[in-house]
């Protein structure tokens, strides 16, 4: 399988939530989601984005991590959420959950839930979760 957690830099959501939805899943930290992550003991399998807001240090420790992969992707026109869920994409991902992709800022989560429909594939699920609510897309002809 090749099923992942997408674990994106807004508010935080509970261990709880960390653990249920990345229960079987490889997990990909967004940029500064990867401090958050690794202060809970999290494993992260890759950190994606440009790596304008993950710690220093905590890149300095990724880089030196075996089993961690890093991809710096300075692409500006693409947030680091869009980048990661691209990347997986390309690498062939089976499903692909995203926590932490709202809260904070009402922008932020409104270009986040449009994702859904961009990236939505028929044969690959892809769901933005919190602690209290799973969002996902589907077109009329699925629903049956």
């Amino acid at each position: 399988m090749n099923d992942w957690l997408i674990v994106a830099n807004g508010a935080p959501v509970s261990s709880d939530c960390l653990v249920q939805w990345g229960e079987n899943r490889s997990v990909c930290a967004c940029d500064g989601a990867y401090s958050g992550l690794k202060q809970q003991n999290i494993v992260v399998d890759m950190l994606i984005g440009d790596f304008d807001s993950v710690d220093t240090g905590d890149l300095s420790h990724c880089h030196h991590s075996p089993g961690i992969e890093c991809h710096k992707l300075p692409d500006q026109a693409k947030t680091d959420l869009e980048k990661a869920i691209e990347f997986l994409d390309d690498r062939g991902a089976t499903s692909i959950v995203v926590v932490q992709a709202t809260g904070y800022r009402v922008d932020h989560t409104l270009y986040n839930i449009r994702l859904l429909r961009r990236f939505y594939r028929q044969s690959r699920p892809f769901v933005l979760v919190n602690d209290h609510e799973r969002i996902s897309f589907h077109r009329d002809c699925d629903i049956r």
